[in-house]
């Protein structure tokens, strides 16, 4: 799990680097999952893919990446959630209050990264970063870095960028409303 700031001049570059991914974005899957949801039962789930011909999801993750537009996961869990996808920035005036989201998660989820990624929001916040970013599956690429064709690369920016999202926790309305109209 990499953690990013936005510098002043709108660079989105890495700031911390927290070992076992599967601590951030995994821990956060599986256990949403598993506590909105029910347990998720591998095999089960595999037979009932053979029989219909869907894609076998051997975490069950795709199951609670559909928990953002449900409108009873607390505020807390959706909050992380969303860090967890691609291209989201956490502005500066959300730092703190994500901050406080992700600490109510590390109460419930102790062995999640969750309490440090709070720790240098504050820190972060405190130096003036205008922005967070989280890539939360360091197996994918870089989202926060161009590479060039012949290899070089430069950070990505918020100033001239196009497929950032700027977290706004008053978009969860929105969404569980798109999802039950």
């Amino acid at each position: 799990m990499v953690l990013f700031t936005v510098n002043d001049n709108g660079d989105v570059v890495p700031c911390a680097r927290l070992g076992n991914s599967w601590l951030g974005a995994a821990l956060v899957w599986t256990n949403l999952g598993n506590k909105y949801l029910g347990e998720f039962d591998p095999v089960k789930e595999h037979k009932k893919s053979l029989a219909s011909g869907k894609e076998f999801d051997p975490f069950g993750w795709e199951r609670t990446w559909k928990l953002q537009h449900s409108p009873s996961i607390a505020q807390h869990d959706w909050v992380v959630l969303m860090s967890t996808f691609d291209n989201i920035i956490i502005p500066r005036n959300q730092m703190l209050y994500v901050a406080d989201q992700f600490d109510a998660f590390y109460e419930e989820f102790p062995s999640s990264h969750y309490g440090a990624c709070a720790k240098i929001l504050r820190e972060l916040y405190a130096r003036g970063s205008r922005g967070f970013a989280i890539q939360a599956t360091t197996v994918s690429e870089n989202p926060w870095y161009i590479e060039n064709e012949d290899g070089d690369g430069y950070p990505y920016n918020i100033n001239t960028g196009t497929k950032h999202t700027f977290f706004d926790p008053k978009e969860r309305d929105e969404l569980i409303k798109q999802a039950t109209s």
